[in-house]
């Protein structure tokens, strides 16, 4: 008898079928396929890897589907598949051990942890996991019911397959953002959950699946609607509960339903204690209301947790293993600089490149702040002890983060330890050229790019920095005549500021506030010090000098921080953000005065700032506190039900 079947049910999936059977065709002694009415080239690629190709006419029902392809099977052992889901090469001895082990039970099926990509298809930058039953033993009973996210039972639906946990792993790329909109998943499957809803027979782990599908349409509202219709009658046994109670409270944090979340997270996600999700999610709440030192608390505690379950259990985490690293780790760095506790932050940007060297944007914060900090050397030796420089793909990625961090001493070191072999782009080029000081080779960088400077903000600001700097003043000339993805008034503005030394408009300053920051902090990095300040100075604009101030503050570079904040001040034009970094600084360096003076005035330009109020009443006289108190809850009125902040009250 053949060890394992793979099933699967397809439709017009010629783009990502040869990666799921590539990962398949060395433990699968069987591929079966139920095709329901692909028109692209899906056959013929599975034709390349077996004959059991099935067509099946889609009936608005995956169990049907799925119960068709096993009715082909003939192996001792059957997967479940789908197109877009693949294998690990390097799991594919532990799937066969595994088989190989366990002895078929009538009754018991095997849950895999589906380790989902979601986002861009370049990026995949958001990761989750959830776990489904998807290998069972054949000729024993075991079918699909329910007509959408179909669960497996024996005979009947009543007679449900006990599950056992496996550390096997599928990896899911179905709700990447090009596949839902090239196949429209989101409408298919929603009108498999009205008809469900319209005959009443929607389960609890309908409304979960329900409520899954409008979270993926970024449906939050219906979402947990769904979600708090599956917990009412939801088994909390069931391999699914935690992930329902878990997308529940995270939908309460980011809509401020924090007295919904915290009441879940003490009441139910307690009962998970031993996880780090239930210390990340405390974290979080204290948070949000300006209690650090108990968030920085709650997140090292999760980090701990999953650090030891994944030295002496198979899974780390609960739900998602970014809650056990990850997302307090992120907290860690943001928390730290916020109170600056910068070596803290420095020590946490550390821990995390260390734990994947090619995160570009993990390197490009740690690197930017030392580069403005620390010495070259020092940065050498912490760079030279965790990169291999015979390793061009090493290289390159840390020529490319000093590239764009202007940095020129850095850039030229990494460019030369790059091979012959590797050839920079005009994008790059015309960076380097700036950074170098290059004219010829910024003017055939501009020429090379002409077209895409247009439509590319990044192009455009080298177009006008090089155009400050080399006094080019017909390039901008040109690029400004032209379309340049409505930028025509920014660029006009700027010529006219070099050709004339004209002050920019207050309206062309508050229009272009963002693109005029980034060229300033361009400048700055560039060390094009005298054009950083005649932009800043011929702006003038209270926007512009409030985020030159608070970038300064964010890089540790404190004497100009306090420098612009200083003129902000005489001109009584800090904003709320500028108020709060000042705050925050004070009571660091121990003026508690000072820092009540900068915290109230922050929250009398943005009263809605929940996150100050914890720090203004601990420093606050007992009367202040009362009345800071009261409007926090005449602005939240919840809090009166959360129970850590009723004690912050008390104290």
């Amino acid at each position: 008898m053949k060890r394992l079947s793979v099933c699967m049910i397809v439709k017009d999936e010629e783009a990502l079928l040869s990666r799921c059977l590539d990962s398949v065709r060395n433990i699968a002694e069987e591929i079966i396929i139920v095709d329901t009415g692909s028109s692209d080239r899906t056959k013929e690629i599975a034709r390349e890897y077996t004959d059991l190709i099935f067509d099946y006419e889609w009936c608005n029902d995956f169990a049907a589907a799925r119960n068709e392809s096993i009715r082909f099977a003939t192996g001792k052992w059957v997967l479940v598949l789908d197109a877009d889901e693949y294998l690990s090469a390097d799991d594919e001895s532990k799937w066969l051990d595994f088989i190989a082990q366990q002895t078929p039970k009538s009754n018991v099926g095997y849950t895999i942890t589906v380790v989902n990509y979601s986002g861009s298809s370049e990026s995949m930058e958001q990761v989750s996991t959830a776990p489904v039953t998807r290998l069972f033993p054949n000729f024993m009973g075991i079918q699909f019911y329910r007509p959408i996210h179909e669960q497996l039972c024996i005979g009947e639906e009543d007679a449900k397959v006990y599950t056992q946990m496996t550390d096997l792993c599928i990896y899911h790329t179905g709700y990447q953002e090009q596949t839902v909109v090239k196949k429209d998943k989101h409408t298919r499957n929603m009108k498999i959950f009205e008809e469900m809803q319209r005959q009443k027979a929607m389960s609890a782990y309908d409304w979960f699946t329900l409520g899954n599908q409008y979270r993926f349409a970024d449906d939050s509202v219906n979402a947990m609607l769904a979600y708090e219709k599956s917990f009412e009658e939801a088994d909390e046994t069931s391999a699914w509960y935690p992930y329902c109670l878990m997308a529940l409270i995270s939908l309460y944090i980011e809509n401020d339903k924090l007295k919904d979340s915290w009441f879940l997270t003490e009441e139910k996600l307690s009962n998970f204690r031993s996880y780090p999700e239930y210390f990340t999610i405390k974290g979080a709440h204290y948070e949000s209301f300006g209690l650090y030192e108990k968030a920085i608390e709650c997140y090292k505690k999760a980090i701990e947790k999953a650090d030891y379950k994944a030295r002496f259990e198979a899974t780390a985490w609960l739900v998602n293993p970014s809650y056990g690293y990850d997302v307090p780790v992120n907290q860690l760095i943001k928390l730290s600089f916020r109170l600056c506790r910068n070596e803290e932050a420095v020590y946490w940007l550390g821990k995390k490149l260390l734990r994947d060297k090619k995160n570009v944007n993990v390197l490009f914060s740690l690197l930017e702040w030392l580069s403005l900090n620390d010495n070259e050397q020092s940065i050498k030796r912490f760079l030279d002890a965790n990169y291999d420089t015979q390793e061009m793909s090493h290289c390159l990625i840390l020529f490319k983060v000093f590239l764009a961090l202007g940095n020129h001493r850095m850039v030229n070191h990494y460019y030369d330890l790059l091979s012959d072999e590797v050839t920079l782009t005009d994008r790059d080029q015309l960076r380097y050229a700036l950074i170098n000081k290059n004219k010829n080779l910024w003017a055939e960088s501009v020429r090379n790019l002409s077209s895409e400077i247009k439509k590319d903000s990044f192009l455009q600001r080298q177009l006008i920095i090089g155009c400050m700097f080399f006094k080019q003043k017909d390039k901008l000339e040109f690029f400004k005549s032209s379309d340049c993805s409505g930028e025509n008034e920014l660029l006009n503005a700027l010529y006219n500021f070099m050709e004339k030394k004209e002050i920019v408009s207050d309206d062309v300053a508050e229009n272009y506030s963002t693109e005029l920051f980034l060229l300033a902090k361009d400048l700055f990095l560039l060390g094009y010090y005298e054009e950083f300040d005649n932009l800043v100075n011929y702006t003038n604009h209270p926007k512009l000098i409030n985020d030159v101030g608070n970038y300064f503050f964010s890089v540790n570079q404190m004497q100009d921080a306090m420098n612009y904040y200083s003129l902000l001040l005489s001109r009584q034009q800090l904003d709320d953000r500028s108020y709060e970094n000042l705050a925050f600084y004070h009571e660091a360096q121990g003026y508690r005065e000072d820092a009540l003076e900068f915290f109230a005035e922050s929250l009398k330009l943005s009263p809605e700032k929940k996150h100050l109020y914890y720090p203004i009443i601990c420093i606050s006289e007992p009367e202040e506190k009362k009345s800071y108190f009261n409007k926090l809850v005449d602005n939240y009125p919840y809090v009166s039900d959360i129970s850590f902040l009723m004690e912050m009250c008390n104290n």
